[in-house]
């Protein structure tokens, strides 16, 4: 509990330290609001870049359930996204906020704004995209707490959900692809030959793809990898995850840490980046 509560800490003093470089270039640009949505692309677009990069968190992940703003991603990609999200909100505290005299200039920018913005999206939305091979895809997620994955009693009942839900679900829709979470359990799978035999009995069966992600082990070395079970058997090539999520797969600056002394608050091991 120790070392989590200190990787918490430390992961939230870093991704609050974006939030201040926003500030700063707030401040820099002489707090002008149009000038907001920039400062705020500049600190989504730093923290997703570097070894530590992470693009988690960025504003645009708000509107992934409404499809007619999600539509612009395809355009301007998240970040333009985000700057969509601040640069109306900023038109719209204008109207609300701003001087009486300015109110009705600003609505009319907001108005606009807003009518362009929704019609590009609906135009997208309802453009038929290319002819191409369908196909179908089953996703398959058991919903266990982080607690119980990390419990070993509990990971045989979590592996019968998995192979249950994909049963059930193959019984009732054929795919021909399905894709389990990006780890099943913490655990070595691709060692594990009893569960490997059981989806592949599944895929067989029913002429099905399972892709799963596993921890994996290769040269004392771990990796977060993503393997594919066919109809005939384990596929032989693997991908391991190459951008690893900081803190959480590995701990940038651990070996500085650690030689001053403060190496304890680390887990023993961590992912390695995937070649």
């Amino acid at each position: 509990r120790g070392h989590n509560s200190s990787l918490v800490i430390i992961y939230t003093i870093f991704l609050s330290s974006y939030y201040i470089v926003t500030g700063t270039l707030y401040y820099i640009s002489g707090r002008h609001l149009w000038t907001l949505p920039f400062c705020w692309i500049i600190g989504e677009w730093l923290r997703s870049i570097t070894i530590v990069g992470n693009p988690t968190g960025s504003l645009s992940y708000s509107q992934s359930y409404n499809p007619i703003i999600l539509q612009w991603t395809g355009i301007i990609g998240p970040f333009g996204v985000s700057f969509i999200i601040i640069g109306l909100s900023c038109l719209l505290y204008n109207c609300l906020l701003y001087k009486r005299l300015l109110t009705k200039k600003y609505g009319t920018y907001y108005g606009l704004s807003v009518l362009f913005i929704v019609s590009i999206g609906l135009w997208q939305l309802n453009t038929p995209l290319p002819t191409t091979t369908p196909h179908t895809v089953a996703i398959i997620q058991g919903n266990h707490a982080q607690s119980t994955k990390l419990d070993r009693k509990q990971w045989p009942d979590i592996i019968k959900t998995y192979l249950r839900l994909t049963e059930e679900t193959l019984q009732k829709t054929p795919t021909q692809f399905v894709i389990w979470p990006e780890t099943i359990i913490p655990a070595l799978n691709l060692n594990n030959k009893q569960l490997l035999n059981q989806i592949q009995s599944l895929s067989h069966h029913y002429k099905t793809n399972i892709i799963f992600g596993t921890p994996s082990k290769l040269n004392q070395k771990y990796f977060n990898t993503l393997a594919i079970m066919t109809p005939r058997g384990l596929h032989a090539q693997h991908y391991h995850k190459i951008r690893l999520m900081p803190f959480g797969e590995y701990w940038p600056g651990k070996q500085i840490l650690q030689q001053l002394g403060l190496g304890k608050i680390f887990p023993g091991a961590e992912y390695s980046s995937g070649p």
